[in-house]
């Protein structure tokens, strides 16, 4: 159905949209800028949590490695001949495997750079083994920065990273360079730890090197697969800049919304000498849980919101009602006084401006009512007095009439014809008179509303026959001829006034 151009909103509409624009559109705006602040502390709240379990993380993992080259410096504090008698290097390797789990592998290399002992804890080497290491990275960066660490790789299925210390006599002279397979699981253990006692399983924790691959993770088959994460935006920001400079989520490869955070990995050997590895702990918890507080809150106020607009919207009814209803009451007022009903009582008991206008409206009509009275009262006493008027000079004009009609046939005696031109005017005024006081009559029965016609079919031929036969003797009288001649087809009757129409 079209819409007319000329629709107009209902009093009641307007008062409720302005009612819920200034009730629900400040609360929505309220809400939303406290869920919106609450929202911003809880993910920052998440964020430093996520931060210190990094911290807890990455200085267990810096613990670790700085330990194990304590242990490989110690290996090179002993006497002298150790660096001379391979036999010697030989039997303490042996004992230091077996002291310590966590190498998989030691050798010693001289300052050449050739291996000198090799020990395995599952393998045997014989000299023809032994590598000549002199131009690897291993080798050239212990030398000259007395510590380095690799980067993990894997081999027969399992993570591992290396470590070297240089060996120095007893006048600091570089001797030689102790290397040390270790077995990596250590840090999965760390990350498999903390994302089950600390974060509950509710999140995780990872490491990844400086190109976002996975070198330890809770699920060892990440690692193994070698997988990267170096699109995660946390990862990212980690590899840049070294920290996470925005609080943002994010979707990781499970499709799942985190907030992640972590901090590098820094091993620390004095004042004067630390490594960093490019190492990153990354820790990373469900947006659902983080926010799980916030989301409470914003499920609350929804509820909250739907009850005080539901509470709002009928409160605006009410209220609306209220105010329409004596509106209403007005404007049929007003209807009933248009159309002349002008005792209609007004029913409207609001005790306000409402009121008084109903009692205006109801002063109104008692004036119009009585204005009314007065008119009526003044129409029929004119009416009456044309009636009187009209009556009594009417008896005289026709008594007028025929006596100046006798007089014009003779019946006083021969007339002069100066007499008789003066006594047709004189009867010819009268009649004029006469007609003045018959629509005088006519009047008054208009305005009485007794002024009407009577219609019946009739016989428009027979009626100018009548009238004919009338004024024939009159006619005849004055010698003038009078003939009707009747139509030679019969003319249908109609309906119409005869008396009127006579005249």
């Amino acid at each position: 159905m079209k819409l007319s151009s000329h629709w107009r909103p209902k009093l009641r509409l307007k008062f409720i949209i302005i009612f819920l624009g200034l009730t629900i559109v400040p609360l929505v705006f309220a809400m939303t800028i406290t869920i919106f602040r609450i929202q911003n502390i809880q993910r920052e709240s998440a964020a430093a949590l996520n931060k210190q379990i990094a911290d807890t993380a990455a200085t267990t993992v810096e613990s670790f490695v700085v330990a194990q080259f304590r242990i490989l410096q110690d290996i090179g504090a002993v006497q002298r001949e150790f660096l001379e008698d391979p036999q010697l290097q030989d039997k303490i390797l042996e004992r230091f495997l077996f002291q310590n789990d966590d190498f998989v592998e030691v050798s010693i290399v001289d300052w050449n750079g050739k291996e000198t002992s090799r020990k395995h804890r599952l393998r045997v080497f014989d000299p023809e083994n032994f590598r000549n290491r002199a131009q690897t990275k291993e080798f050239l960066q212990a030398r000259e920065n007395l510590f380095y660490i690799s980067p993990v790789y894997i081999s027969f299925g399992r993570p591992f990273f290396d470590i070297s210390v240089a060996l120095a006599g007893p006048e600091g002279v570089f001797q030689g360079v102790i290397f040390a397979q270790i077995d990596a699981r250590l840090m999965q253990d760390v990350v498999k730890d903390i994302s089950k006692r600390v974060l509950r399983e509710k999140g995780r924790a990872y490491i990844v090197d400086g190109k976002g691959t996975v070198i330890a993770h809770p699920d060892p088959s990440v690692v193994l697969r070698e997988t990267t994460f170096a699109l995660f935006p946390a990862v990212q920001a980690m590899i840049q800049d070294f920290q996470v400079s925005s609080i943002e989520s994010y979707e990781n490869e499970q499709q799942e919304q985190v907030i992640g955070n972590g901090r590098p990995i820094t091993f620390t050997f004095s004042q004067e000498r630390t490594f960093f590895p490019g190492w990153f702990v990354v820790v990373e918890q469900p947006t659902s849980i983080a926010l799980a507080a916030v989301n409470g809150i914003t499920q609350f106020s929804i509820i909250v919101l739907g009850l005080v607009l539901l509470f709002s919207i009928a409160t605006a009814l009410f209220i609306a009602h209220s105010l329409t209803k004596p509106i209403r009451e007005l404007q049929k007022g007003a209807q009933q006084i248009g159309l002349g009903k002008l005792d209609y009582s007004f029913r409207i008991d609001t005790n306000d401006e409402l009121q008084d206008l109903a009692n205006e409206f109801h002063h109104m009509s008692s004036s119009l009512r009585e204005a009314k009275e007065r008119d009526a009262e003044i129409s029929r006493m004119k009416s009456e007095f044309l009636s009187i008027v009209a009556h009594q000079l009417r008896t005289p004009l026709s008594a007028l009439k025929w006596v100046l009609y006798m007089v014009l046939e003779g019946d006083v005696g021969k007339l002069k014809k100066a007499q008789k031109e003066l006594l047709e005017k004189g009867y010819k005024s009268n009649e004029r008179m006469i007609a003045l006081v018959n629509d005088l009559l006519d009047v008054v029965r208009i305005e009485e509303g007794r002024f009407d016609y009577k219609f019946e079919k009739s016989s428009v031929p027979a009626i100018i026959e009548s009238v004919v036969r009338e004024i024939k003797v009159v006619a005849d009288q004055r010698e003038v001829e009078i003939s009707f001649r009747k139509p030679s087809s019969k003319i249908p009757e109609v309906r119409l006034d005869a008396i009127k129409l006579r005249g």
